[in-house]
């Protein structure tokens, strides 16, 4: 059985873009429930004082789906 990548990334929220962050996370998660990545952990915590943004993935393996970094790339430059 292959060992799970996990992705991790942190991002700055810059002044202003709260709201826009809230709805990214929410289009991520949409996208996570209708696709079959092969995740099998998907969440997004932001900082109490609201100036940082992370994301936690959890792969099944190193493989993931082209599929999916396709979809979540689109979905991350329709905020950009």
């Amino acid at each position: 059985m292959p060992d799970p990548f996990i992705f991790v990334t942190t991002h700055t929220i810059n002044e202003g873009e709260f709201d826009s962050i809230k709805e990214l996370s929410r289009t991520f998660t949409d996208l996570v429930e209708a696709a079959d990545s092969g995740l099998i952990a998907f969440h997004f915590y932001i900082s109490d004082d609201g100036t940082e943004v992370s994301n936690i993935q959890v792969h099944a393996d190193a493989k993931p789906s082209p599929l999916w970094w396709r979809e979540a790339a689109t979905a991350m430059h329709s905020f950009c």
